[in-house]
């Protein structure tokens, strides 16, 4: 396998030292300022504010095995696509960035993902880099409906799509924010061997061959 560039390396180790988070389990009434809302009837809610964000339920699935109970997470803040996946590519490089997530089992819970992965409801409370250009993208339908670990959320889908940037929509020179690096295909790969590239990245990379 290529060994990556210095310059990446380089750009990896600071991004992920300027993102590292640390991240434990909680009892969840621990949990401040969320609130927990749950009777024995009914899913357990887990709200901030007035929100109501997900919801912990009871399924009951009929399988040829028999009948399966399960516990599932439900998000309530959308009916149709939950959040945005994104890669934008210019030539043979890929607009990647550093994220740290607390479920991460990664050092310092940061691994390598896709341009722009965000839930619609953190996008109305910060705008992350190349929103608005991404934001036109969805608008010409641009990407497809993807259920998200269909096993672990109930009826969760994402909108996942992969572009190609030309030189009027960003100069190959144009310079990035900190946390985000132009990688060859070679480079995701080298990092996916160390378990730092997120499923997500994997995702979109496979949308190429869709689009």
């Amino acid at each position: 396998m290529t060994q990556p560039r210095k310059a990446f390396l380089d750009w990896w180790e600071t991004a992920r030292e300027r993102l590292s988070m640390h991240a434990e389990p909680v009892p969840l009434h621990a949990a401040q300022p969320w609130k927990v809302l749950s009777d024995a009837d009914g899913p357990i809610r887990v709200t901030r504010g007035d929100e109501r964000f997900h919801e912990g339920i009871a399924i009951t699935s009929h399988e040829p095995r028999g009948k399966v109970a399960r516990f599932m997470l439900r998000t309530t803040i959308r009916d149709d696509d939950h959040a945005l996946i994104f890669l934008l590519a210019q030539g043979s490089q890929f607009l990647v960035q550093a994220k740290a997530e607390p479920g991460n089992r990664s050092p310092g819970r940061v691994a390598l993902t896709c341009t722009l992965q965000s839930s619609f409801s953190a996008l109305t409370i910060s705008t992350p880099p190349f929103w608005d250009f991404v934001k036109n993208l969805v608008t010409a339908g641009v990407g497809i409906s993807v259920p998200q670990d269909p096993a672990m959320f109930y009826e969760k889908v994402n909108r996942v799509g992969f572009y190609e940037l030309s030189e009027n929509d960003l100069p190959a020179n144009a310079s990035l924010p900190p946390e985000f690096f132009r990688a060859t295909l070679s480079e995701i790969a080298y990092m996916s061997q160390q378990s730092l590239v997120s499923e997500h990245l994997l995702q979109t990379l496979a949308m190429r061959d869709l689009t």
